[in-house]
């Protein structure tokens, strides 16, 4: 999925957290990166990226939580390739 804002992004990222929450999954790492303010969106992708990566951790059997996740982690590789 392509996102014409970050505002999209904010409510994918909001999505995926309650799918988390319904599988009774942490999603503590990506709400904290949601309710923290960053000077820049390139710090706000690297922090959600670093979350997401701490989130995949766990033992995720959903196939549409962990697609989203990679979803997520695409677009955190256009600023952060490496990570």
């Amino acid at each position: 999925m392509k996102y014409r804002t970050s505002d999209e992004l904010y409510k994918f990222i909001n999505q995926v957290i309650s799918e988390l929450e319904t599988l009774q999954l942490d999603a503590k790492p990506i709400q904290d990166v949601q309710k923290t303010a960053f000077t820049t969106s390139s710090e706000w992708l690297g922090e959600l990226g670093r979350a997401v990566r701490e989130v995949q951790k766990q033992n995720i059997t959903n196939d549409t939580v962990t697609s989203h996740l990679l979803e997520i982690m695409h677009t955190v590789h256009k600023a952060w390739p490496h990570m």
